[in-house]
């Protein structure tokens, strides 16, 4: 029996014989195949699900990620007939011509953007194959490309030339005191890839100048923005002082914190995770919220936050009785922890990231305490036949 695999970006099958074929079971879904010639016949050997789109490609492929800046010296460097595949962003330096473009050898598949000069808009197809993204052309400088988390700030803008295009992968968030106008001067554009944090008065702004924008989390004028996970009790919740917030983390409140000190602590909660506290104080903390759609989870006497945990035997036996546990990313069980211990002390089980068991009976008594079910129960036993999960290129 071959591999089962999940979903494929770019299946590559240029150079594959029957017996690499074959050791392929099955692919759920392939968005692109790239075959050859040669390797024409082979496409109806591969048990696949759906797929996007097959490509015949006649020479040597190699693969480029992330930012890759194309220039004259690139474009006159190969010598052979040769197919690149881009991953990402492509930026055509100004020294590219009609000339090399007409000259070179190398065909381009693009999967993501491309920024070209305006003079060579009309052009670039020459070497475009194919192209699942966007065209884009700048005119005075070559746009900017920053990774991770970037913050725009009135210093940031300073150090930009007017009319920057900016390219971003990663997180951008946008400074509660930004100057609006600095901004519109600066910014020619901004394509993004991932996610946008910015204050409801800066939106407007904003969307003028961006595109290709996977998610934009608003924050709402006057709101202070919480970027981690609050753990609070009676003590530490008095630093918020009546004031709103907003976050994108779960909220946790501890049965210390009594309805006195927690009327006094917020104004305002806009949450678009979720929040954990004492049922006693399930009332006040739904007068608090600034959107209906905020998941409240309440316990009686015990709550445990899993982020990551592996859990022994040993684990379920020290547990108060009447636990909820809340998971928000890995539980894994080991195969030797008993499910009665589980039914024993756990109240209830807010799934909201994965738990890991060992067997069927395990999960059957997961199944049984789950009272929010945002994530998944996976039964490893049964996981080990199923081969591989997704891939982004896959070469037999």
């Amino acid at each position: 029996m071959g591999k089962k695999i999940g979903n494929v970006s770019t299946l590559n099958i240029v150079n594959a014989t029957k017996e690499s074929i074959g050791e392929i079971e099955h692919i759920e879904n392939v968005a692109l195949i790239l075959y050859s010639k040669e390797t024409a016949p082979l496409l109806s050997l591969l048990n696949t699900g759906n797929i996007g789109q097959t490509l015949e490609i006649e020479h040597d492929i190699h693969t480029v990620s992330g930012s890759f800046t194309l220039d004259a010296e690139y474009l006159n460097a190969f010598e052979k007939p040769t197919t690149i595949i881009a991953n990402g962003v492509v930026i055509v330096d100004p020294n590219v011509t009609v000339e090399h473009l007409t000259n070179t050898h190398c065909q381009f598949l693009i999967n993501g953007a491309i920024f070209t000069t305006t003079k060579l808009k009309g052009s670039i197809g020459i070497i475009l194959k194919n192209t699942n993204g966007t065209i884009r052309t700048y005119d005075h400088q070559l746009p900017r490309f920053e990774t991770g988390k970037v913050k725009l700030t009135n210093g940031y803008l300073e150090g930009l030339n007017d009319h920057t295009t900016l390219l971003i992968s990663g997180k951008l968030l946008l400074d509660a005191e930004l100057d609006i106008d600095l901004f519109s001067r600066k910014i020619a554009d901004i394509t993004l890839t991932g996610k946008a944090v910015l204050f409801e008065n800066q939106e407007k702004a904003f969307h003028e100048k961006s595109t290709i924008i996977r998610k934009t989390d608003i924050i709402p004028n006057g709101y202070q923005e919480i970027t981690k996970t609050l753990h609070l009790n009676e003590r530490s919740i008095k630093r918020f002082k009546g004031g709103s917030i907003f976050t994108t983390k779960p909220i946790l409140f501890t049965e210390s914190i009594s309805r006195d000190t927690f009327e006094a602590a917020f104004a305002s909660i806009h949450s678009t995770s979720y929040i954990v506290c004492h049922e006693d104080l399930e009332d006040l903390v739904y007068e608090r919220l600034h959107q209906f759609e905020t998941e409240v989870v309440t316990y009686t006497d015990a709550f445990r936050f899993i982020d990551n945990e592996e859990w022994q035997q040993e684990d379920a036996d020290v547990l108060d009785s009447n636990t909820t546990l809340i998971v928000q990313s890995n539980l894994t069980f080991s195969e030797t922890l008993q499910p009665e211990k589980l039914y024993e002390n756990i109240q209830a089980i807010h799934l909201f990231g994965t738990i890991y068991t060992a067997n069927s009976t395990q999960r059957a008594a997961v199944q049984k305490l789950l009272h929010t079910k945002n994530g998944e129960v996976i039964d490893v036993s049964k996981q080990k036949n199923k081969g591989l999960g997704n891939i982004g290129e896959l070469t037999l």
